[in-house]
């Protein structure tokens, strides 16, 4: 928001809870970055494809680069065994459910101290729970202790590969549409949280690729009736299960040695 809309935004909130119809937005987010609405779908089928490519190369091929034919795609979702095939199953969606649940309870309950990210447009600044070590240290904890008591085998990751890919490709993709219909469509249901500004949700549909791509809230929080400090979404999906499972896929990985 100006830094008049800022003020008359802090007005109103206190006088009472804003309405949709009081809110002046604007289209103030990138819009024809990375090629328009057909470079952004180029990049959500080019990125996972590029990343199946470069798994098939070293599971089929020892990691020498190969021409990805149909026969490279068959042998890669039907020939290899049931987990390094990039098939989904369900116990890789399990998996998976359980580590990203335990990430979010990790960052919602354990202390840290709480800071202040940078001004927003609307002129103010959202807190933060800086737990993060604490949260890494205690994730390696919970998974060698699976691991020792036989919930899951420590080479797990190195065994089920392909589908934990297809697992995250599938999360991530409804996460991002569940962001554009909550965040995006239904933007008037978040007029009142602090870290709503001017350029939030869907300006026209035709922008949808782009959208869905790029973004349609910058600071997306959700639980804010039950936590002091919001669940920002996009701070966790940065932050926690992906940059903390990488260190756990390339322990788990020795173990495989």
């Amino acid at each position: 928001l100006s830094s008049r809309a800022s003020r008359n935004h802090t007005t109103m909130a206190a006088n009472g809870p804003l309405k949709s119809k009081d809110v002046k937005r604007k289209q103030t987010r990138p819009v024809g970055e990375f090629g328009g609405n057909l470079g952004c779908l180029f990049f959500l089928l080019y990125i996972p494809t590029q990343i199946y490519y470069f798994y098939g190369c070293l599971v089929l091929h020892r990691g020498q680069l190969a021409v990805p034919n149909g026969q490279f795609w068959y042998d890669l979702y039907y020939t290899l065994p049931e987990g390094v095939a990039i098939r989904p199953t369900t116990k890789s969606f399990i998996v998976l459910s359980i580590w990203v649940v335990f990430q979010a309870v990790l960052e919602i309950f354990m202390p840290g101290p709480i800071v202040e990210g940078v001004v927003l447009k609307n002129g103010r600044k959202l807190p933060y729970p800086m737990n993060g070590l604490l949260c890494f240290f205690l994730s390696h904890i919970g998974v060698y202790a699976a691991a020792w008591f036989g919930l899951i085998e420590p080479w797990f990751v190195w065994a089920n590969m392909g589908a934990l890919l297809t697992g995250g490709v599938v999360m991530s993709t409804l996460m991002a549409l569940w962001l554009y219909v909550d965040f995006g469509i239904f933007w008037r249901r978040h007029v009142n949280d602090p870290e709503f500004e001017e350029d939030w949700g869907v300006f026209a549909y035709k922008d949808f690729f782009n959208d869905l791509f790029l973004g349609v809230a910058r600071n997306p929080r959700i639980f804010h009736t039950w936590l002091k400090t919001p669940f920002d979404v996009k701070r966790f999906w940065n932050a926690r299960p992906g940059l903390t499972l990488w260190v756990i896929c390339n322990q788990s990985y020795l173990a495989s040695q």
